[in-house]
């Protein structure tokens, strides 16, 4: 008996019994995983058609090519033929029209520079976008130029309000940009809009009054009176 045990214990007892044997039936919603042999898989005339589908909205700009090539290759066998067909080098190949291109990036400058680039600087990030192989792919045109007009100069002057200015802005006001749209680092304290405007100029008016009395010199003859006045030495003429 012990050795009876012993043997089923290791694998004796008739031997390993398949989950079938042991009573264990398999969840149905488990089928088609387990008996996947690529049944839903695209033919090849089918699948030509579903890549065309592709193609079209890729090219109208609602779907970009990496998202494409994944729904090809989650659709379509791996064996068709269709992968050496011509619309898949065409969805492959994919690139967006030159007018497309420039139209981001010209896009990119009213957003980043808060002006129009000019045709100059149009065509030198166009071609630093096909050299980073970024045509194919409107997004990852944005990123790129986003990344590169923000490691300019003028990017730097341009830049968006930082978390530490919004934190400010709940004391001194609204950041303010300038005219050319720079980041003065400056507060709207008087507010914006006409009645922004009228205190900044009442406060303006002030501080000139102060400057035209400091040079004329009657701002320092009071000093002086008053310094007499107190037993001191006038020193004012």
């Amino acid at each position: 008996m012990v050795l009876g045990f012993l043997g089923n214990l290791f694998g004796g007892g008739g031997g390993p019994k398949s989950p079938s044997q042991m009573g264990y039936e398999r969840d149905p919603r488990f089928d088609d995983l387990i008996n996947y042999d690529g049944g839903n898989f695209m033919d090849s005339t089918e699948a030509i058609g579903f890549s065309d589908t592709l193609f079209n909205a890729v090219n109208q700009g609602n779907l970009d090519q990496n998202t494409a090539m994944a729904m090809v290759n989650s659709r379509i066998n791996p064996d068709s033929g269709y992968f050496k067909s011509k619309e898949f080098e065409d969805l492959l190949n994919y690139r967006m029209d030159d007018d497309r291109v420039r139209t981001i990036i010209g896009d990119s400058f009213a957003t980043n520079y808060f002006r129009t680039g000019d045709p100059k600087e149009i065509e030198a990030f166009y071609l630093a976008a096909q050299a980073a192989g970024v045509t194919n792919n409107p997004n990852e045109l944005r990123n790129f130029m986003t990344k590169r007009l923000a490691r300019t100069p003028e990017g730097e002057s341009k830049r968006p309000f930082d978390d530490y200015q919004y934190k400010m802005a709940s004391y001194y006001g609204a950041p303010v940009r300038d005219s050319q749209g720079n980041n003065t680092g400056q507060y709207a304290v008087f507010g914006r809009g006409e009645r922004g405007a009228e205190r900044v100029a009442a406060a303006q008016a002030v501080l000139d009054k102060g400057a035209r009395s400091l040079k004329s010199g009657k701002s320092q003859k009071f000093v002086d009176k008053a310094i007499a006045k107190m037993g001191g030495k006038e020193i004012y003429g």
